[in-house]
């Protein structure tokens, strides 16, 4: 049985509201319905159990449901859009939220604290929209899931410590970037973090 290296989610029809980048990693076989990579689709907004899949990474495309209040449908899906906490659980020891400020303050603490919203997060690295550049998304999102499955297609197992994990994003993060034109929003557009109950350092 093959351990799953990276859980790639998405919602609503297949090639009408699937991320093209998502879609042609699918086309081109680079992602797999079975074995290290694993794509989970849903027909339609987000529900509990989506994101509950153990894997050593969740990717969740930019969504409207990636906002913690569901204030905002404009990233793509329109209609399907849903407050952060529809989505329940979230599996893996790292998530990758390729949304504009997934990464930030203002996204995850309210008053200086993790958002009720957002608790699924605690505890794990995250990867997301550091609030710098208008949309990470795009030709940075092909970027950052093509440095996923690059990196992830040579790890052996699922049980990675803090700072390999750590290690392992910064290195998403800078081959997504050598792979950028020198004027690419990719350079500024993604953060890392561990999410703890506090506000915490950002690589």
């Amino acid at each position: 049985m093959h351990m799953i290296m990276l859980n790639v989610v998405c919602f609503g029809p297949k090639y009408k509201n699937m991320h093209e980048h998502v879609l042609n990693a699918l086309d081109s076989g680079r992602i797999a319905n079975s074995g290290r990579f694993r794509l989970a689709e849903w027909p339609d907004k987000p529900r509990p159990g989506m994101l509950d899949r153990s894997a050593l990474i969740t990717y969740v495309p930019a969504h409207g449901g990636c906002w913690p209040d569901a204030t905002t449908s404009g990233l793509g899906v329109k209609g399907a859009w849903a407050s952060f906490e529809d989505f329940g659980s979230i599996g893996g020891s790292a998530v990758v939220l390729d949304a504009c400020d997934t990464a930030t303050n203002n996204w995850l603490y309210r008053g200086g604290l993790l958002r009720a919203e957002c608790q699924s997060l605690k505890g794990k690295l995250l990867l997301g929209g550091s609030g710098l550049a208008e949309a990470p998304i795009g030709p940075g999102g092909a970027r950052i899931l093509n440095a996923l499955l690059d990196l992830l297609a040579d790890v052996d197992g699922t049980a990675m410590s803090d700072e390999g994990l750590l290690s392992l994003l910064l290195d998403v993060r800078k081959n997504a970037i050598a792979k950028s034109a020198p004027n690419s929003k990719v350079r500024s557009a993604y953060a890392i973090r561990k999410v703890t109950e506090r506000p915490s350092r950002v690589w």
